[in-house]
């Protein structure tokens, strides 16, 4: 389910920035479309493979915090099988 999601947003955001980038289909595209079209592919998939390996720089998962969500998540899948 979480991956048809993912697809559904995904696309919705890519047909956004191709409508802002001027996109036309089955027509030559100008100067500005094509400057879009490349940032499309190459700067703004680089710029959030940037911001994951910040974000996970500082998201430290050692072995203490991965004991306690082992701890939660076998306390609530217990009180799950209670009911």
């Amino acid at each position: 389910m979480s991956q048809k999601f993912g697809w559904a947003i995904s696309t919705f955001v890519a047909g956004q920035l191709l409508s802002a980038f001027g996109f036309q289909a089955n027509v030559a595209q100008n100067p500005e479309v094509l400057y879009g079209l490349k940032s499309l592919v190459s700067i703004i998939p680089a710029a959030a493979g940037v911001l994951a390996i910040v974000l996970i720089l500082f998201y430290k998962l050692d072995e203490k915090l991965m004991r306690q969500i082992e701890a939660e998540l076998s306390a609530r899948r217990m009180k799950s099988t209670e009911k």
